[in-house]
C-alpha cells in the first residue's frame, strides 16, 4: 500500500505542488518570496553542513511559520541550556517564518525544500540528524518516507489536531493513515486531540499527551515583558483601553463601528488597533472608519518617538509589538476569527485580560478552553461585539475576574517543553 501510495503521490501531487507554487508565486507576493528565497538552497545547505561539528548532536527542528515557531522556541532553549554542544538546525516553509524567527539558540536555518522525493534524499543526504521535531503539524510524505529510510526517529510535537479539521474525517483520514505511521511518536496538546489523532494513527502506545509547549514561550515571554520599560501609547492618562490585535479586514467589518459608537461614549476609553496587513491602503482604511465620526487617529510609526500620542485611536504600522502592547491593556480581540481561524488568544491571556474572538475558533484548543471556562467571548456579529464590550468596561470586578482565569488557564497547562524533552530523553536522541 505505501508503496502505491507514494508513487502515485509522486506522480501527480508533486507536479501539481510545483505547478500551484510557481504559477501562484506570478500573482502572490509570499509565494514569490518562497521561491525566490529557495533560489541556489542546495549550495546554502551545503554550506551549513560544513560549519556542523562532526561531534555535535544535530537536531533538526521544523516549523510551518512564525506561529509554530511559538512551540518551538522553549524546545530549543531548554537543548541548548542542557547542552552547549547540541546544533539546531530549524527550518520554515514559509517565508514569514524563515524571515522573521531570530534567535540567539539557533545555529542556522532554511527554507524547507518542497515535498519531492529528490530534494527530501538530498536533504537527509546533507543533513544527517539525530532527531527531526516537526512542532503542530506540516507533515509531508516525501520527509516521512526519506526520514525513515536514512534512520532518523520522527517526533510531532505540541500536535493539534481541530473537531473540525479534514485530516481525521473521510477521505482525508485514509490517506494520512498510510504516511502517519512514519511518525515515531506524537505528542499531542490534549486528551481530546489525542482521542481524534487515533483514528490516522492507531498506535495508542507512541500517542502521548504531552501539552502545548508555546503556553511555557508565551508565558516565559510575558514574564520578560513586564520586567522591560512599557511601551508608551497614550499620552494622556486612560483607565480604559482596548486593543485589537492580529486584525483582518473580516473582523473590522463586525467590530470598527462598534467601537466608534464605545469611543463616542466613554470619554476614558481609549483603543489600539494593531492589523494583521499594515500595507498603508488597509491602515488608510481603518484611519476612514474613525475620522468620519471625528474620532482622531496616529500611527505608531509617526508618534513612537514623541511619548506616545494624544489621540484616542492608535494604529499599530509596524510588526513586532503586539505582545508588549498586550501588557498596558485591559480588553483583547484578536483577530482571525471571521477568516480562516482566530490567531493566538493565549497573548493577552498571559497579562490577565478577557479575550474576544470570531466564531471561527475551533482551529485554536485553548480558545475553546477560554470559553468554556468563561474567561473569553465568542462573538458572532457588530451587536453582540459591541453589548460585551460595553459590559466589560462597565463591570470591573468582572472584567478582572474573567482575566484572571485567562491567565489561570494558561499557567495550569504549562509544562509541555519538559514533556517533549523526556519523550525525546527516552527515545536516546538527547
Amino acid at each position: 500500500m505505501w508503496n502505491v501510495f507514494i508513487f502515485v503521490y509522486n506522480l501527480f501531487a508533486v507536479p501539481l505542488t510545483y505547478l500551484v507554487f510557481y504559477t501562484g508565486s506570478l500573482f502572490n507576493k509570499k509565494m514569490r518570496e518562497g521561491i525566490l528565497g529557495r533560489k541556489n538552497y542546495w549550495i546554502q545547505a551545503r554550506e551549513i553542513a560544513r560549519t556542523i561539528p562532526k561531534e555535535a548532536k544535530l537536531i533538526l527542528i521544523h516549523s510551518s511559520s512564525v506561529g509554530e515557531w511559538e512551540q518551538a522556541a522553549p524546545i530549543v532553549e531548554y537543548l541548548k541550556k542542557t547542552d552547549p554542544a547540541v546544533f539546531i538546525l530549524v527550518t520554515f516553509f514559509s517565508p514569514s517564518g524563515y524571515r522573521i524567527v531570530k534567535n540567539p539558540n539557533i545555529d542556522a536555518k532554511l527554507y524547507m525544500p518542497i515535498d519531492s522525493c529528490w530534494n527530501m534524499r538530498s536533504f537527509f543526504n546533507t543533513f544527517n540528524p539525530r532527531v527531526w521535531i516537526i512542532c503542530k503539524y506540516d507533515v509531508w510524505p516525501n520527509m516521512l518516507s526519506q526520514a525513515k529510510k536514512h534512520g532518523v526517529p520522527v517526533v510531532l510535537a505540541s500536535a493539534e489536531l481541530a473537531e473540525d479539521s479534514s485530516r481525521h474525517t473521510f477521505p482525508m483520514n485514509m490517506v494520512n493513515k498510510i504516511f502517519y505511521n512514519k511518525i515515531d511518536r506524537i505528542l499531542t496538546i490534549s486528551n481530546d486531540t489525542r482521542e481524534r489523532f487515533l483514528k490516522i494513527y492507531p498506535y495508542p502506545e507512541r500517542l502521548i499527551v504531552s501539552g502545548d509547549a508555546r503556553y511555557d514561550q508565551i508565558y516565559q515571554k510575558s514574564v520578560k515583558i513586564l520586567v522591560e520599560s512599557a511601551i508608551t501609547i497614550f499620552k494622556q492618562g486612560s483607565t480604559m483601553t482596548f486593543v485589537a490585535g492580529s486584525s483582518w479586514p473580516s473582523d473590522e467589518k463586525h467590530i470598527l463601528p462598534p467601537l466608534v459608537r464605545l469611543c463616542q461614549k466613554f470619554d476614558h476609553l481609549n483603543i489600539i488597533i494593531v492589523p494583521h496587513e499594515i500595507s498603508d491602503s488597509h491602515v488608510r482604511q481603518i484611519e476612514a472608519v474613525f475620522e468620519q465620526a471625528s474620532i482622531k487617529t496616529e500611527r505608531y510609526t509617526r508618534f513612537v518617538n514623541n511619548g506616545g500620542t494624544l489621540c484616542r485611536v492608535a494604529i499599530i504600522d509596524t510588526i513586532g509589538v503586539l505582545a508588549k502592547i498586550y501588557r498596558s491593556t485591559q480588553i483583547a480581540y484578536v483577530g482571525g476569527g471571521f477568516g480562516s481561524g482566530v490567531h493566538n488568544v493565549m497573548e493577552p491571556a498571559a497579562f490577565a485580560q478577557p479575550v474576544l474572538f470570531g466564531p471561527r475558533h475551533r482551529n485554536s484548543h485553548e480558545a475553546c478552553r477560554l470559553v468554556e471556562n468563561l474567561a473569553a467571548h465568542a462573538i458572532h456579529n457588530e451587536n453582540e461585539f459591541e453589548i460585551i464590550v460595553e459590559y466589560l468596561i462597565q463591570k470591573d470586578g468582572l472584567r478582572v475576574d474573567k482575566g484572571n482565569d485567562a491567565k489561570r488557564f494558561l499557567v495550569e497547562n504549562l509544562g509541555g517543553t519538559k514533556a517533549t524533552i523526556k519523550v525525546l530523553e527516552e527515545l536516546g536522541v538527547v
